[in-house]
């Protein structure tokens, strides 16, 4: 008998031992994809590219913490199982005790039970709190992992639903898949112990209990199509409304020109309401779901203690003592059984948010137009021909020494004072704005890119930097070290103007301070600059400050070429005179997108895209011709 009931509690404990593996399988498929991330693995195939890797290895010692907090989640939670045992034998010994009982039994009894139900408790809350440690530390990972995946590439995600998807699916992730498979864990562990508890007791009757607790498992089955499709409907209205209320507030100025307040709301009330609307459905499915469970829980120990009493009367070595214990302990079989079921309810309205969660996780787009060239057609970013400074002798030396670089089309003899740059085809959705080019820049020159509005000059930029859907952001290469960019409207974070230059990283303080000063911003900020707190989008700066700040940290990672997207577009007169001419006194070289044709006279020569997508150079200062740029259409490059 007692080998009988220990085999079905070993059934029992490799079961919750199935569901602890599952959660740490979790994480380490977590940390597998994160290292892959960081290695490189699954990238585009070609281009001599490094990855600039995020996460550090994990240590030894972390993993042995990991592993021992999974142990001692599981001990616990063994413990913490035998509470209905103990209720179950605590009641059952109650009539044994009559009025010539002792006062010595009585208070041992007392004692005893009071210190087992002590125990099972407190491993019960104590693997609660370890619970919510080893959740914390999957959706930091797992989060960290995802927002990775998402900044990895270029592309036209609005953050809104990034955030979106960490505050909502993240939110279900956690409660209804993570937390729901640590309670199938207790409840695994709960229903086992008691089951065995209760064969112990005995053995026709308690088979009789094992039969009917697992009726409850089968409402899953039963709902699990409709809850996923449910789910998934949920799921693609809230994304919906995210969108659209993004929108809505994006759109504001239009609303307020075109007196459009009340429509827009009744559009947004209608998508507010499908997302509302979807998830009551889901949630109510879910209750039906429960009341068929609860329905087959009672049914799950009614029957057998029914059948029990019958047995007891046909003369059966049963006793009323043992039936009250097996009904109390059959709670925490059928209980826990129920409890279990619900759970896998939950899991199975998370599967499409899991699923996205994983595609994102590995996700390895296409490689762009611009990486591509670089395979097929000597080096389709930037080539740098000078000897620049002793801190870049040996990168000049390694891009000169590589055959896929291009070499120089002789139209300058001292081609250690040029820097040759092969654009691809400039492409906007399925538009080519401009065919593949080679431009010859003399060093340190300004040049200035005009032509139309919508013609292509942010997109030739773009182009140029190497910021293109799909761009992969870990590549470490010259594009990265050596192409710096100005924005027209510059991101400044809320926090102090040290962190606005570092983005986090270590620079010593003269060099931030030295940077500062090139931009004239060292004693416009008060006696502790690098301190100065910068507002929320820089609201305790002027615009001409916030692109002076952006020109700042291009000076501090030293940047040979200098890309600005119309820098000039949202300051006055005053400030946009002053950036120019802070720009052209760099001895960067420079390319300037502008719109506004009285600073051309300060640049050395121009670039134009002509209306109808042609890239033509043009001399302002007269002279020097083709010594300071020149623009040559590149077939292979198209």
């Amino acid at each position: 008998m007692r080998r009988f009931c220990s085999f079905w509690a070993i059934r029992g404990l490799h079961s919750v031992v199935d569901n602890c593996k599952e959660v740490f399988r979790v994480m380490q498929t977590i940390r597998g994809i994160e290292s892959d991330m960081s290695k490189g693995t699954g990238a585009p195939a070609g281009g001599a590219q490094q990855k600039v890797e995020f996460q550090q290895p994990e240590s030894g010692l972390s993993r042995a913490w990991r592993v021992t907090r999974f142990a001692g989640y599981a001990v616990l939670m063994v413990i913490g199982g035998f509470e209905g045992v103990v209720l179950a034998q605590a009641i059952s010994s109650i009539p044994q005790f009559t009025v010539h009982s002792s006062v010595r039994s009585i208070m041992i009894f007392g004692v005893s039970y009071l210190v087992l139900f002590a125990v099972t408790w407190s491993a019960t809350q104590l693997a609660v709190i370890v619970e919510n440690i080893i959740i914390r530390d999957i959706l930091i990972e797992k989060k960290i992992a995802f927002i990775e995946a998402k900044l990895r590439y270029v592309s036209a995600a609005k953050a809104s639903e990034v955030v979106s998807r960490i505050n909502n699916d993240f939110d279900l992730y956690s409660e209804s898949y993570l937390k729901a498979k640590f309670f199938i864990a207790v409840d695994l562990t709960t229903g086992m112990v008691s089951m065995a508890y209760v064969l112990w007791l005995s053995v026709p009757v308690g088979l009789m209990f094992i039969a009917f607790s697992l009726l409850p498992m089968t409402v899953p089955r039963m709902f699990s199509s409709v809850l996923k499709k449910a789910g998934e409907r949920w799921s693609k209205n809230t994304e919906g409304f995210n969108k659209v209320l993004s929108d809505t507030f994006s759109s504001q100025h239009s609303l307020y020109t075109n007196g459009a307040f009340g429509p827009v709301t009744a559009y947004l009330r209608k998508w507010l309401r499908k997302s509302e609307s979807s998830k009551c459905t889901m949630n109510n499915l879910q209750g039906v779901a429960g009341i068929a469970t609860l329905m087959l829980s009672a049914a799950s120990y009614l029957i057998p203690i029914t059948i029990g009493l019958l047995m007891m009367r046909a003369g059966w070595a049963i006793t009323a003592t043992s039936l009250v214990a097996m009904f109390l302990a059959s709670d925490r079989v059928s209980g826990p059984f129920r409890a279990a079921a619900g759970h896998f309810n939950e899991i199975s309205t998370t599967k499409e948010i899991r699923e996205q969660m994983r595609s994102t996780l590995n996700e390895t787009p296409q490689a762009p137009v611009l990486t591509r060239m670089e395979e097929t057609a000597a080096t389709a970013q930037i080539g740098v021909k000078a000897q620049i400074g002793a801190a870049t002798q040996g990168k000049a030396g390694a891009a000169a020494g590589n055959p896929s670089t291009p070499q120089s089309a002789g139209s300058n003899s001292d081609t250690a004072a040029r820097v040759i740059v092969n654009v691809p085809a400039v492409v906007h959705g399925d538009t080519t704005l401009l065919q593949g080019q080679r431009l010859d820049i003399a060093k340190t020159k300004k040049i200035a890119l005009v032509g139309p509005s919508g013609v292509g000059k942010s997109s030739l930029l773009n182009a140029l930097q190497g910021f293109v859907v799909d761009r992969d952001m870990q590549t470490d290469d010259d594009l990265v070290r050596q192409v710096g960019f100005i924005e027209q409207r510059p991101f400044i974070f809320d926090e102090n103007v040290r962190f606005n230059l570092t983005f986090g990283e270590t620079f010593a303080d003269d060099r931030l301070l030295s940077a500062l000063e090139q931009v004239g911003l060292l004693h416009e900020l008060g006696n502790d600059p690098l301190n100065y707190e910068c507002g929320q989008n820089g609201s305790h700066l002027s615009g001409g400050q916030i692109q002076r700040l952006e020109i700042a940290r291009a000076l501090l990672r030293r940047k040979q070429l200098l890309l600005a997207d119309e820098p000039t577009a949202s300051l006055d007169e005053h400030n946009a005179k002053l950036i120019v001419a802070l720009l052209c006194s760099l001895p960067n070289t420079l390319i300037m997108a502008t719109h506004d044709l009285q600073y051309v006279k300060d640049f050395d020569a121009i670039l134009e895209i002509t209306p109808d997508h042609q890239l033509t150079a043009a001399n302002e200062r007269g002279g020097v011709g083709e010594d300071v740029i020149s623009v040559t259409p590149s077939a292979s490059l198209a």
